[in-house]
């Protein structure tokens, strides 16, 4: 299991650095601290995955959007 640093991590996923503290300090990606005092930050591509999969938005099936317009016969347009 790789560890990734800050400086990786925001490369892999195309955000700034200052992003990825953000995420780190809010606790929404899970990392480990290596040392004393604040240590160095280390995420794996397990835990990144998982934060993905917690943002992930949509994929719900499509369906055919309701028409907002009454439904009207136009005699002159032949559908």
């Amino acid at each position: 299991m790789p560890l990734l640093m800050v400086k990786e991590v925001a490369e892999y996923l195309n955000v700034s650095e200052s992003f990825v503290y953000g995420l780190l300090q809010s606790g929404r990606l899970k990392h480990h601290v290596l040392g004393k005092g604040q240590g160095g930050k280390r995420i794996s591509m397990e835990q990144i995955q998982e934060y993905l999969q917690s943002v992930e938005r949509g994929g719900e099936p499509q369906t055919q959007p309701k028409s907002l317009a009454p439904n009207i016969k136009l005699k002159h347009l032949a559908l």
